[in-house]
């Protein structure tokens, strides 16, 4: 009867140990886990991954980039010679984009957006305005959404 309460007591002993290892390995994850998002450089590369863009002025120059020149390798932007507007837009991606970037104007403009192949992999992109302001900077948000 000792020798059966014995191995009673060594395999519950064998149990709770391995319930308490398993139950403290998953809280050291999840310690890790919670403690890298709330790192603010992991929570920048997980955005700059999860939706690339980019804001250019109406002269095609990069204002800012949140990972969208990983995925485009040129860009270059026609004037309009009245207004101070990107007339055009030609888009050169780093590797084949089954859809169009998407254009925003992040100034208030309104304009139709009208994306078309270009010779090789390039996305031409035409803007017809219906209106802008002409003292504004007229900048654009270029996001890739074909990765």
């Amino acid at each position: 009867m000792i020798g059966q309460a014995k191995q009673f007591i060594g395999f519950f002993l064998t149990v709770a140990t391995l319930v308490g290892a398993i139950y403290g390995v998953i809280t050291f994850i999840d310690f890790r886990i919670n403690s890298k998002l709330n790192d603010p450089d992991v929570v920048r590369r997980i955005a700059l991954a999860a939706r690339p863009e980019m804001i250019i002025d109406y002269k095609g120059s990069v204002l800012i980039d949140r990972g969208a020149m990983d995925y485009i390798a040129d860009l270059k932007v026609t004037q309009d010679p009245k207004y101070p507007l990107a007339d055009t837009i030609v888009i050169t991606p780093r590797r084949y984009m089954a859809n169009p970037p998407l254009i925003t104007s992040i100034d208030g403009a309104f304009f139709d957006a009208s994306p078309e192949r270009g010779p090789k992999l390039d996305w031409i992109i035409k803007l017809k305005y219906r209106s802008f302001s002409d003292e504004g900077p007229n900048r654009l948000r270029i996001e890739v959404i074909d990765r």
